[in-house]
């Protein structure tokens, strides 16, 4: 995957016109523009900046960080307009493990985010709010199995194992009182 530099000049899918560069850093003659940059927008009739998305690597010209083609404008357009470079010679490239390393699939696309539930309790007294050390345990998870354990010097319990739903459980402590 590869993406080119912006600079003074290009336009927006909209037509929008990025109006700052960083000076003495130039492509023929034309300097490169930056993330937070100034883009008039004459769809919407507002001045926006230049936001980054998508995968990128840490640069840094003259204490900004280069814009890239498909960076959005933060104008008030909905959805935001995308930048378009003019030229295609100075670039960032990317190879596959590059970009999954970023968290981006190889067309630069942000990966799917798993979400796992992991829960772990800490037991706690009724009557003082203090934890329950060192007391037997059992948790019924959703699917009806039970996991026992007995809680550790701060009234925790084990950390569940992994499960991509979140579930309802109960938990069961010893019958004896706490105080």
């Amino acid at each position: 995957m590869k993406r080119s530099r912006l600079k003074k000049g290009d336009k927006s899918s909209v037509g929008g016109i990025v109006t700052e560069g960083i000076p003495f850093m130039s492509h023929e003659g034309t300097e490169l523009t930056f993330l937070g940059a100034s883009v008039n927008c004459p769809a919407c009739k507002s001045t926006g900046h230049i936001v980054p998305i998508g995968p990128r690597l840490s640069s840094n010209f003259m204490g900004k960080q280069p814009a890239l083609e498909g960076d959005l404008c933060a104008c008030k357009c909905a959805p935001k307009p995308v930048m378009i470079a003019s030229q295609s010679v100075m670039f960032e490239s990317y190879e596959a493990h590059h970009l999954a390393s970023m968290g981006y699939d190889a067309a630069g696309n942000p990966l799917p985010t798993e979400k796992f539930f992991d829960e772990q309790f800490q037991l706690l007294d009724t009557h003082t709010g203090k934890p329950l050390a060192n007391v037997e345990y059992a948790i019924k998870r959703a699917s009806g199995n039970l996991e026992h354990g007995v809680t550790d010097a701060n009234g925790y319990t084990h950390r569940l194992a992994k499960t991509s739903e979140a579930e309802g459980v109960n938990i069961f402590c010893s019958g004896a009182e706490y105080a």
